[in-house]
C-alpha cells in the first residue's frame, strides 16, 4: 500500500505538472494549492523565525496564499524554550 505521504506527493506533482501544461484563461491567475485540495485534506507548512516575527514578508505572502495548516519549525524547539535544565 502507498503511504500518505507518498500520495500527497503523487497528487501535488501530478497538480504541477497539469497546471504547467495548459494554458490558463488568464496567465495571472494561479490556482491556491490549499483550494485545490480543499475537500481532501489540509496543505501545512512550517514557519521558520523570520515568517513568524513578519521578517520574511515574501515567505509569509506565500504561506498566507497557499496553506491553511501551519507549524513552527525550529522556534518551538526545547533548547530555546527552556535553555537551562530543572
Amino acid at each position: 500500500m502507498f503511504s500518505q505521504a507518498r500520495i500527497m506527493f503523487l497528487m501535488i506533482t501530478v497538480l504541477m505538472i497539469l497546471t504547467s501544461c495548459k494554458k490558463n484563461r488568464n496567465d495571472d491567475v494561479i490556482p491556491e494549492l490549499k483550494d485545490v485540495f480543499e475537500n481532501a485534506f489540509m496543505i501545512g507548512t512550517a514557519l521558520n523565525h523570520r515568517q513568524i516575527y513578519g521578517e520574511d514578508r515574501n515567505g509569509i505572502g506565500l504561506v498566507k496564499s497557499h496553506f491553511n495548516s501551519i507549524t513552527p519549525e525550529n522556534v518551538t524547539k526545547w533548547g530555546p524554550i527552556n535553555p537551562r535544565p530543572g
